[in-house]
């Protein structure tokens, strides 16, 4: 497969992944599940700390839009740093930790399902000697909740290496994240290939000097994003699923 600039080879050493709609996605309906109850992780403790539920729930849209925003310029915005600036923004400060605590379960709870063929082609891919690892922008949730995540998935025993945005200080597409990953994988950037669905993971990955491809069979679920980046110049190849990459690559 020619990957583009990267120059990735027939069979790579190694292949990061994105996870939201690349391996795995909400459907519509259970995205506007899963925010609500997200949302009121957040404007539950805001109200306790005397905010109007109508100035509680602002106040999340504007957290939510100054994360995307640091976000398109590679940087994370993990739990923390939000607590941080909602309480300059509000004067109300909450815990971290009750705020992760809420949105954990709202993760435990999310009726999360996995792209077509995933776990088959993870375990075809790793049978073959490709070392795999995950590279994800994760900006709402805590770590802990998406790695439990992960293990619920399956994915997680077929990674070697998880890069989340939310435990670096950088996020897609800035390079970091991506060098990151290959350090873990042992992989040099030209033997390894990204896999996403995203302009941020395509430049991303372009920046960090791997091959790139571009998932598109889950686009129908994806959220349209606040700001986003724009692919990188050039052909990208598209795959609809997991499974195609893995006939494209020659893995048996």
């Amino acid at each position: 497969m020619n990957a583009g600039a990267g120059r990735a080879p027939a069979r790579p050493v190694a292949i990061t992944l994105d996870l939201w709609y690349t391996l795995a996605y909400l459907d519509p309906a259970g995205r506007t599940r899963y925010e609500s109850e997200r949302r009121a992780s957040w404007q539950g403790p805001l109200a306790d700390g005397g905010l109007s539920p109508a100035a509680a729930a602002a106040a999340v849209l504007d957290l939510e839009r100054a994360g995307a925003a640091r976000e398109r310029r590679g940087r994370s915005f993990p739990i923390p740093a939000q607590v941080r600036w909602i309480a300059g923004r509000t004067g109300v400060a909450v815990a971290p930790e009750t705020v992760a605590r809420g949105i954990a379960r709202a993760v435990q709870r999310a009726t999360v399902r996995l792209g077509p063929g995933v776990l088959p082609a993870l375990a075809a891919l790793g049978d073959a000697g490709i070392r795999l690892g995950l590279v994800s922008n994760i900006l709402y949730e805590p770590p802990h909740a998406i790695r439990a995540l992960l293990g619920r998935l399956g994915i997680a025993p077929r990674l070697h290496a998880t890069i989340l945005s939310c435990e670096i200080a950088s996020a897609k597409p800035s390079a970091r994240p991506f060098r990151l990953a290959l350090r873990l994988l042992c992989a040099r950037p030209r033997d390894a290939l990204h896999v996403g669905d995203l302009g941020s993971d395509l430049l991303g990955a372009r920046r960090a000097g791997m091959g790139a491809v571009r998932m598109v069979g889950l686009a129908r679920y994806r959220p349209r994003p606040r700001f986003p980046v724009p692919a990188p110049p050039g052909p990208i190849p598209r795959v609809r699923s997991l499974p195609e990459l893995v006939r494209r690559l020659g893995v048996a």
